[in-house]
């Protein structure tokens, strides 16, 4: 019996962590924009811009700053000549 609830509680703990990151991610847009337009956003905190469906826009300032791994920049390819031999 100690295994089946065991089981119930790690499915209950792993809903609970994707509901609240999937909440975060809806409401974030909604939640920025309404204080924007109320004039309550702080203004020494960077956030991001969001477009009419809620995206992130990306500028290339962003892209710049980035991390290498960052899946919004653009692959780096390298020609025959860039290569160690």
């Amino acid at each position: 019996m100690a295994r089946v609830r065991g089981f119930g509680i790690t499915t209950v703990g792993i809903v609970a962590v994707a509901s609240v990151y999937m909440g975060i991610n809806f409401f974030q847009p909604i939640v920025v924009e309404q204080l924007r337009k109320d004039g309550n956003l702080r203004s020494d905190i960077d956030l991001p811009k969001f477009d009419k469906d809620g995206n992130v826009i990306v500028t290339d300032k962003d892209r710049a700053t980035n991390s290498p791994g960052n899946p919004t920049q653009p692959p780096q390819t390298t020609t025959p000549d860039q290569t160690n031999p």
